[in-house]
Parts: structure tokens; sequence; C-alpha cells
């Protein structure tokens, strides 16, 4: 990974030198500006309407400044991130996955696909992002973050008889995965510690507890097929399960239906902003990896690549 680190540095670097030219350009400008405002206070007695003008000039060279630093800063900073995360793309892809995969850049998921686990409650606003689709040996999987907003009236604090409008925001990360076998049963799995605000208890089924003590105190388990539960969920699958959640320190819900797995990431974010003005730091390289590793390690504690699903 060091030639990656090496090659986002020396990108950042070339954008920061560009980047400087537009920086020094504002900084004459606030100068231009300083010196109209010292004669403007020079001449603050003057009742000629050049005074106006140099007020006028001052105020035009700071908001120039302004845009050009800001405009450009966005600009360079944005090229930095899109850069890094292309990079980052086929390096953490080639090294999970040799060259045995293919994989895709798309805007996030809709909502009708991430909603038909049908456990999570309709929110008011629904935004996603970041979708990526990865393809390896006999895995197919969708993955995108996820923004769900909840409005809700409550009693004011401050008065009795008026209403506020409070919303609750909820972010996350979602996969999908497809298998070929459709396994003919509903199963869902939710840690007890997930959102219990954006779920809607799944009526399908019973509840099941399994021999794994462990398992059950993390994980509440429910489905149509006892038999298929404990087929799919046998002490491997659960001993994979609770080591991902403690590594990761994550909630998730995970639901499977057919042959699709639904897998939602409880108030996970990945993703760190990356600064132009600061030199890579290697810990930020593994939030951004994790995208990419989470989506394998979930198919592997599933053992999506089984018998079972296959």
């Amino acid at each position: 990974m060091n030639s990656f680190v090496e090659s986002v540095e020396q990108v950042r670097l070339n954008l920061k030198k560009k980047l400087d030219i537009f920086f020094y350009i504002s900084l004459c400008l606030l100068g231009i500006a300083l010196i109209l405002l010292i004669l403007f206070f020079c001449f603050v007695t003057d009742t000629t309407h050049q005074v106006g003008y140099l007020l006028l000039a001052s105020l035009i060279s700071i908001g120039l400044a302004a845009i050009i630093y800001g405009s450009t800063y966005y600009y360079f900073n944005n090229k930095y991130l899109k850069s890094f995360i292309g990079n980052l793309d086929l390096e953490s892809l080639k090294y999970l996955y040799e060259d045995k995969f293919k994989y895709d850049r798309k805007t996030g998921v809709s909502f009708d696909l991430f909603a038909k686990s049908r456990i999570i409650a309709t929110p008011d606003e629904f935004s996603s992002s970041k979708g990526l689709y990865v393809s390896y040996d006999n895995v197919n999987a969708i993955s995108s973050d996820y923004n769900l907003n909840y409005i809700h009236d409550r009693v004011s604090k401050k008065r009795e008889d008026k209403i506020d409008r409070v919303k609750v925001s909820y972010k996350g990360k979602f996969i999908r995965y497809e298998v070929k076998k459709d396994n003919v049963a509903f199963i869902s799995l939710i840690t007890k510690d997930f959102p219990k605000e954006i779920l809607v208890d799944p009526r399908i089924g019973e509840k099941i507890d399994f021999e794994y003590r462990d398992f059950n105190d993390y994980f509440v388990v429910k489905s149509s097929s006892r038999n298929k539960a404990r087929e799919l969920l046998n002490p491997k699958v659960q001993l994979d399960l609770l080591n991902l959640i403690h590594g990761f320190k994550i909630d998730l819900a995970i639901v499977i239906i057919d042959n699709y797995i639904y897998v939602y990431l409880g108030e996970y974010d990945g993703y760190q902003n990356l600064n132009i003005y600061k030199t890579f730091d290697k810990s930020a390289f593994k939030s951004y990896f994790d995208e990419f590793y989470l989506i394998r390690l979930i198919a592997e504690a599933l053992d999506l690549d089984s018998r079972s699903y296959q």
C-alpha cells in the first residue's frame, strides 16, 4: 500500500501548488482592500463621492477574494478527494480480490430497493450516496450510504400550547447481496442496540433462540422457518457475526428474503474528510478501505459462497 500512499500524496502536492496561486491572488485582493480602507478612514471627513467609492471598492475586493479562494479551494479539494477514491477503489479491490472482481461507482440506491427488506420504517425524507457495485467469485453486492430523516410533532418545551416540528436523522451504510439460490424463507437478525426508531418489527415468523448464549445476547432472530434459520445461522456463522460486530464496533440488521440479503449498518460512517492542506494520514486509509472490506467480511461471515446460497 506504500505506493498508493505515495501516489495520493503526490496528487495532493500538485493540486496544492495550483491552489496556492489562487490563495496569493486572494491575498493581493485583501491587501488592496486594506489599502482602500486606510484611505477611506484618512479621508473620512471628505464630503465628496470619492469616499464612498473607496469603501465600495474595498468591500468588492474583500468579496472577490472570498469568492476566488472559496470556490477554488472547493474545486481542488474535491478533485483531490475524487482522485483519492478512484485510486483507492482499484488498490483496495486488487488487494482483497486480486484480479477476480468487477466494480462500478454510481449514484446511491433508490428507496424502493433500500426498503425491500420490509423492516425499515418509512422516513419523511430519504437520501443515499456513494453507490458501489462489486462482483467477485459468486457474490454480487451493492453498497451505499443512507440518510433517513423522521419529522415529529412535539409539544414545545417553552410553551405548552405550541407544537414544534423536530427532525431526527439517522445515517448508516446499506449493502444488498444477490445469491443464486432462493432459500424460500424470511430470516431477520438484528443486534439489540440497532436504532429501534428506524425499524418496523418483522411480523413474519417466530423468534428463535440458539444454543450459543453470546449470540442470543446480541442478536434477535425471527424466521418463517426454524429449520432454515438454524441451517443458515450455524455455529460458525454465529461466531463470525459476533467477531464482526465486536471488531468493527457496529450494530447491524440483516434480512434474508428469497435470493437477496439486505444489510443495514446503523449509525456507521466509514469516511473521513480529506484536506488538501494536510499530509495524507495512513489512519484515514483504513476508514475508506473498510467500505470494501466490510462487503467481503459480511459475505464471509454469512458464508454466502457456500452451497446453501449457491
